[in-house]
């Protein structure tokens, strides 16, 4: 269920990013996207790190990059 919900976050996150102009509106959306990447990361228990060392699972690349 935990992995269900940050996907769906995740997802929902990123689509807002696409249209989000404002700097701290955006700044938020990302914070709260990296939140999201870490609780999927531990729910689906394949804990890696990114290129700037941010956990992130392959599950969440693959969300993050489609």
């Amino acid at each position: 269920m935990d992995a269900f919900i940050a996907k769906e976050n995740i997802r929902r996150f990123s689509s807002l990013l696409r249209t989000e102009t404002g700097e701290s509106q955006r700044r938020v959306l990302l914070d709260l996207l990296s939140l999201e990447n870490e609780k999927l990361a531990a729910a689906v228990g394949k804990i890696d790190t990114n290129r700037d060392g941010k956990i992130v699972s392959e599950e969440v690349h693959a969300i993050i990059t489609a």
